[in-house]
């Protein structure tokens, strides 16, 4: 199994950490996040790219997909916050040359809460995205 998901997340992490103090970000699922900005990078699949495969049956390149969800819950400009957010992450992927295939906005009526869902995939050896 190739393993990327630290160079994907720590990048994005510590851009986040930089631009907006006191925002949450986590690699874990986060349906409500206790802070009133959050982030969730998730690495969601990751397959063996079959048109890549020779005959040695090692694992050479995978198909990977993020999903991340940016929450906010502020009194005011909750969802022009989350649309900020998530252009800072999405120009990270794309500098890590993964491809957006959704973004989505996600009802939470509910509990207060706008909420921002991408998806992102990218081919890797484990050292570089294609």
């Amino acid at each position: 199994m190739i393993e990327i998901e630290a160079k994907v997340f720590s990048p994005i992490y510590t851009a986040l950490k930089e631009q907006y103090s006191g925002i949450y970000v986590t690699s874990e699922p986060a349906p409500v996040p206790s802070k009133a900005l959050a982030v969730s990078i998730v690495q969601e699949d990751s397959f063996s790219s079959p048109r890549m495969q020779d005959n040695t049956l090692v694992e050479r390149f995978a198909t990977v997909m993020f999903q991340v969800d940016v929450y906010s819950n502020l009194q005011t400009g909750k969802k022009s916050k989350c649309k900020e957010v998530m252009a800072l992450v999405d120009d990270m992927f794309f500098k890590l040359n993964f491809m957006r295939m959704s973004l989505t906005p996600i009802p939470m009526e509910d509990n207060g809460y706008y909420r921002l869902t991408a998806r992102y995939r990218a081919m890797t050896d484990g050292e570089t995205f294609y």
